[in-house]
């Protein structure tokens, strides 16, 4: 029996693996209003014009908008860039946007609208509901929080000098344990399953 749940955790790996290599080029933007007959390969050319960072639609592989957990905010659109180089500087001009202490909103896609966005590594389902479930956390017991564009997610605790890798369920119970919180509070049990 331990043998069948070992290769069935090992299989489960294997394709959470292969999952957040599959995002590896990709990027997602949350808060766009939706418009009927959008051009989402236009919206990042536009995203990458305002950050000064090239794009043409021979670096766009893929657009797509994909379901969100909030039924009552747009849905999250997708973008699958052709190469990581081109991801990489798209969210290092990102990164020193915000730095500076820059806000994005939609008009920066060419929508005339104010509403606030959001540009992040497109992380796994699974993955996504962990880091949701984290910040929650982290609200009760302060942390530092990020992750890789591996979909890998980092804590570091206040009196740690390491890094904290949550890789599943039972690492971000680990650490509630460690914390004197109760996973049950944080995580939904639908944020955490493997869906897309």
């Amino acid at each position: 029996m331990g043998q069948v749940k070992s290769k069935v955790n090992n299989i489960a790996s294997n394709v959470q693996q292969g999952n957040r290599h599959s995002r590896i080029n990709n990027i997602v933007i949350a808060n766009v209003p939706e418009k009927k007959e959008e051009k989402i390969p236009e919206m990042i050319i536009k995203l990458g014009e305002y950050l000064n960072v090239e794009i043409t639609k021979g670096d766009i592989d893929k657009t797509h908008r994909v379901n969100s957990f909030n039924k009552n905010q747009p849905k999250p659109t997708v973008a699958r860039l052709v190469t990581n180089i081109k991801k990489t500087e798209l969210m290092t001009a990102l990164r020193d946007h915000f730095k500076n202490g820059n806000n994005l909103t939609a008009r920066s896609l060419g929508i005339a609208d104010d509403s606030y966005i959001f540009v992040n590594h497109h992380l796994a389902s699974h993955m996504a509901g962990l880091h949701a479930g984290l910040r929650k956390l982290r609200k009760d017991h302060p942390f530092k929080l990020g992750y890789y564009e591996d979909s890998t997610i980092w804590v570091l605790l206040a009196n740690q000098e390491r890094s904290t890798f949550i890789k599943n369920e039972g690492d971000f119970v680990s650490l509630c344990s460690k914390l004197g919180a109760d996973p049950r509070k944080f995580l939904r049990e639908d944020h955490t399953r493997e869906t897309d």
